[in-house]
């Protein structure tokens, strides 16, 4: 291919592939220029031969554009997967944001209708300066604290590699509720009363129980049976799926 460049004094043209016609016609004033061939490995200025071109320069110039060449693929390539990492990045965003928006009317309806401490899957960032009575628990996966009522965790969510959310609350006293059932409560009655809110059984016996509304679970488990035959439930924890991509190693 030919390269031309044009300016106020001077014209050139340049065959890049063979390096055999080069044409350089350089004006000294309007009325006389000098005219410069190389040709046949040839310099020729005004019809007189000056110097040949041997093979180690017609290499080089070939491997300098070849060198060029290979420089501006590699930059174009480079922007090129930048461009496809970049909006891998804004459709996982925007697709994290969108399962967040369709579970807004289940998260609002436990955090309406439990007495809880924290705002349920709330972000991270967001909520830690209202963590400071509590212990940290430093896990692989996730942020944890606790006290001796409440275990909370927060970890990424949609998936692993998601912003942290408060997503697994555990009851150990009666102090606080999910959905209204707390420590001490009847198995059989807190199932009734959250399937109440949408929330489907899963698997039940006598001494556990576990509750689904799409993402998230509320598992029972017992403590004791009293006296009348009732099965009291010990523990209480709700939890929202997190899926595990496989790029982390934890």
């Amino acid at each position: 291919f030919n390269i031309i460049h044009y300016s106020k004094n001077s014209t050139k043209r340049i065959n890049i592939l063979t390096c055999i016609n080069i044409n350089f016609t350089i004006y000294k004033n309007n009325n006389n220029y000098y005219k410069i061939i190389i040709k046949n490995k040839k310099i020729i200025i005004n019809n007189k031969r000056v110097m040949y071109m041997n093979k180690k320069i017609i290499i080089g110039i070939i491997l300098i554009i070849l060198i060029v060449l290979i420089i501006v693929i590699a930059v174009l390539f480079s922007n090129h997967s930048n461009n496809v990492e970049t909006n891998n990045i804004i459709n996982d965003t925007n697709e994290n944001e969108e399962i967040y928006n369709e579970n807004i009317p289940i998260v609002e309806t436990i955090n309406n209708n439990s007495n809880l401490p924290l705002t349920y899957l709330s972000k991270y960032d967001e909520t830690n300066a209202h963590l400071q009575n509590y212990e940290k628990i430093n896990n692989y996966m996730s942020i944890d604290f606790q006290n001796d009522d409440i275990e909370f965790s927060y970890y990424g969510y949609p998936n692993d590699e998601s912003e942290k959310y408060l997503g697994s609350i555990s009851l150990l006293t009666n102090k606080y509720n999910i959905l209204g059932v707390t420590i001490g409560d009847d198995i059989e009655q807190a199932v009734a009363k959250i399937q109440e809110y949408g929330f489907k059984l899963n698997s039940n016996s006598n001494y556990s129980a576990s509750l689904t509304y799409e993402d998230f679970t509320i598992d029972i488990s017992e403590d004791f049976k009293n006296e009348q035959g009732n099965h009291i439930i010990g523990s209480i924890e709700l939890h929202a799926k997190s899926e595990y991509l496989g790029n982390n190693v934890y």
